[in-house]
């Protein structure tokens, strides 16, 4: 359904501290109407006094922290829309974009690829971040660089299982640098982190805030840091969107107004991401339940993070046909069945809608 205007606070902009109240206040009003009618149903209004609904399914924390600056700081109720969020959905965020109980999907581009190969018709309209964001590589202890693994005797890389970025990442490694190293796929994280740590495995691929802790106690290095410039240049491929959001095409039609509302909001939210200091990120993150219990050391950790891998490569979240054709020989990396990169499958056409990106932001110059 869509929720009358008056139900959230569309007001002028005020100290941020009395926007994060009446954001609050409107995301009650919004979630109780949701209640009362089983949830949003139909299309999004063009009507300016309505407030259209969007559903968002986010794979993890580490996905996407934007939609919550967006909520936290009144975005979302000043551009006039109201999201409801499925959080850490993991594993079966496909199968919710799929089904239509969500309209976008927050996961690495391995997830639309991998629903367009059996048939979906799924479109990115966003990336969300980039640069290495599932290419962070860490190494045991005695291990200083991503060169020595060519010299260690049964050698392992831990790593995701394969149709995941983390995979991906792995492979051009060991491609690159470590032939010898058998790839040792692990399901969580806490199993890779242990075989890592506990001597199975002499590196491990993941995302910063998985080996923060390890390497803080000195039992992993940091081989590759893809937070920086000089540890994305280790890769050798092209840049690439790694975590976007995705959505069945249809659906993503009937719902073109909300879409381009949150557009706005996300871009809004990526402006004060990117200027806001590591601090601001952290304390506002420590507000949000679903960061409830992480320790400070954790939240900072992330807030880096999350500042780091802010689409490098693209601009601004828009993904330009040249970006997405110089992606497609690197997703091929992430054993996604049935991946071929030049089938039409897999086209800057088929994949990848900057519509309501035009729409909503415009192009940026050079795209």
């Amino acid at each position: 359904m869509d929720v009358p205007a008056d139900q959230v606070d569309v007001g002028p902009r005020r100290p941020r501290w009395r926007r994060r109240a009446a954001r609050a206040v409107g995301t009650v009003a919004v979630a109780a109407l949701l209640a009362a009618c089983g949830g949003p149903t139909g299309g999004a209004s063009s009507d300016d006094a309505e407030v259209p609904v969007l559903r968002l399914a986010i794979g993890s924390t580490a996905a996407d922290i934007l939609v919550y600056i967006a909520q936290e700081e009144g975005y979302l109720a000043e551009e006039r829309v109201a999201v409801h969020l499925d959080e850490n959905t993991g594993s079966n965020s496909a199968a919710l974009g799929i089904s239509g109980q969500d309209d976008l999907v927050a996961v690495n581009a391995v997830g639309p690829l991998t629903v367009a190969f059996q048939g979906a018709d799924s479109r990115i309209v966003y990336a969300n971040s980039g640069g290495g964001v599932s290419g962070f590589v860490a190494g045991a202890q005695g291990i200083q660089s991503v060169e020595q693994l060519a010299t260690v005797p049964d050698c392992r890389i831990a790593t995701f299982p394969e149709g995941t970025g983390i995979y991906g990442a792995a492979r051009i490694i060991q491609s690159q640098y470590a032939r010898n190293c058998e790839l040792l796929p692990i399901t969580d994280v806490g199993g890779l982190i242990g075989a890592l740590t506990g001597g199975r495995a002499q590196a491990a691929v993941g995302n910063l805030s998985m080996f923060s802790t390890a390497m803080a106690e000195g039992k992993a290095t940091a081989l590759v840091d893809t937070t920086t410039d000089a540890g994305r240049a280790v890769y050798r491929v092209p840049p690439y969107p790694e975590v976007v959001y995705w959505g069945i095409g249809d659906n993503l039609v009937e719902k073109r107004v909300a879409v381009e509302r949150w557009l706005k909001a996300m871009d809004r939210a990526r402006t004060y991401l990117a200027s806001a200091s590591t601090d601001e990120v952290a304390d506002l993150m420590a507000r949000l339940p679903v960061w409830a219990g992480v320790p400070r050391q954790g939240l900072t950790v992330s807030a880096e993070s999350f500042k780091a891998y802010l689409a490098p490569g693209s601009e601004r979240g828009y993904i330009s046909e040249k970006l997405w054709q110089d992606s497609l020989g690197t997703y091929a990396n992430f054993s996604i069945p049935r991946y071929r990169a030049d089938d039409p499958a897999a086209s800057y056409a088929e994949r990848v809608d900057m519509s309501f990106y035009e729409n909503a932001i415009g192009k940026p110059a050079g795209s």
